[in-house]
């Protein structure tokens, strides 16, 4: 334990900002003049640490570690906790200490317990439990008969208490700018939470012993006196005519006006978002459709054969029946295939399976494979139905004259007719490119 010369009992207020002393380390607390520092062991630990990256205000902050190894009465203790000066009039629970904290990450709780302590800094009771962000905020801590405060109390602390039940049981907080002051007649309310949110609504919840608010909501960013205003005559209050999905500030005051004490100073900003609304989900096959509208209307400039652009069909699910022709997979909601019954390049037997990958076809033209319409690159027909046709496409083998503008094109031959062995054999190098 590190002790000093007994000082007089400050008044308040007081302040501290612990940049006006040497830093330390975690063998050494460094603690301001008349500030007392509780510890046996050597985790946990607080110390004055220079770094001004993790300072509120100066370059100088008490910086705390708590391990999670468990208390051995050596290395690893139990509490350790740093105390103000004794302060006058503490005792008389009228006072109330501010203090900004954070902590370096969100994986750790950031927890501060706050708390009193007697003149020598022997024991530590709890008031109060914080829990701080990545982010400074100024938290406020009512020392009033309420949280306990009484006679004997002499001092204001700041503790590690470890706690094996925690998760992480580890944790860092650095805490800056400690003010003790009275407790105002019209005390600030404390505290200020978001209860629940809607898309167009929020409750937020506060502490106080006042019996009644003024509340200013706004976009987040809203300079005071322009937001919408309420009021409430309970510690909560529900905003409502609010837009989704949109993050607001909120301030509230004590309104002591019916006791003759005014009101506090606003309290804020406090930062939430409302609920998101139904959203419009892409409908990635239709989006699909419409390139593959746009695919098949291009020149022959930009593709290497014109289409007939005038046949233009959207067919959902049609003709699928098994070894009919060809078969797009991957795509359950719209299904098709070009096909040419009229001086096909390339003639592929009932049997062949042909998958396109990915490419959603979108403007097919299916039915025609029975109405023989199309002029496309690809003939695929069924010499079980037709098998006639299949000789009358000999001179195809010697002239291929166009490609198939697919982008993947994989040719299995399955099951090929006897009939067209030879001429399947000559024509899948060509398919394939």
């Amino acid at each position: 334990m590190n002790t000093y010369t007994q000082c007089a009992a400050y008044v308040t207020p007081y302040t501290e900002n612990f940049d006006n002393g040497p830093s330390g380390s975690y063998t050494n607390a460094s603690m301001p003049n008349c500030w007392e520092y509780n510890s046996s062991t050597t985790y946990p630990y607080w110390y004055v640490r220079n770094y001004s990256t993790y300072a509120n205000s100066g370059s100088q902050m008490v910086y705390g570690y708590k391990s999670s190894g468990t208390p051995n009465g050596t290395t690893y203790g139990d509490t350790a906790f740093f105390a103000s000066p004794v302060i006058q009039g503490l005792d008389s629970a009228t006072k109330q200490v501010e203090f900004y904290a954070r902590t370096s990450s969100t994986s750790y709780l950031g927890m501060v317990l706050v708390g009193v302590t007697d003149a020598n800094a022997t024991t530590f009771n709890v008031v109060d439990t914080v829990y701080s962000t990545t982010a400074y905020a100024k938290y406020t801590v009512y020392l009033d008969a309420a949280a306990g405060v009484g006679t004997g109390d002499q001092r204001v602390a700041f503790a590690w208490i470890w706690d094996g039940t925690l998760s992480p049981a580890y944790d860092y907080v650095y805490i800056d700018d400690v003010t003790i002051k009275d407790i105002p007649p019209c005390p600030e309310p404390i505290g200020i939470g978001l209860a629940s949110a809607t898309q167009s609504a929020a409750t937020l919840t506060w502490s106080s012993s006042a019996s009644a608010f003024n509340i200013e909501v706004g976009p987040t960013g809203f300079t005071q006196g322009t937001g919408a205003t309420y009021s409430s005559t309970t510690t909560s209050y529900t905003a409502t005519g609010l837009t989704q999905n949109t993050y607001y500030d909120a301030y509230v005051m004590a309104n002591c006006t019916a006791t003759g004490d005014g009101t506090s100073n606003w309290v804020g900003p406090f930062t939430f978002k409302t609920e998101c609304g139904d959203q419009a989900v892409p409908f990635t096959c239709l989006s699909r459709l419409f390139d593959g509208v746009l695919d098949e209307l291009l020149t022959a400039k930009s593709r290497i054969h014109t289409h007939q652009q005038h046949l233009v069909q959207i067919l959902n699910n049609i003709f699928q029946y098994a070894h009919r022709s060809m078969w797009i997979q991957r795509h359950t909601c719209l299904h098709s295939c070009i096909m040419n019954l009229l001086n096909g390049t390339v003639q592929v037997c009932t049997c062949f399976v042909v998958y396109s990958e990915d490419i959603c076809a979108t403007v097919f033209e299916r039915l025609n494979v029975t109405l023989g319409l199309n002029d496309h690159q690809m003939h695929i027909h069924d010499l079980i139905t037709i098998i006639g046709h299949g000789f009358n496409h000999w001179h195809s083998v010697a002239d291929v004259r166009n490609k198939y503008a697919v982008h993947d094109v994989d040719v299995e031959p399955i099951g090929l007719a006897f009939i067209d062995h030879l001429t399947i054999a000559l024509q899948i190098a060509e398919i394939r490119g």
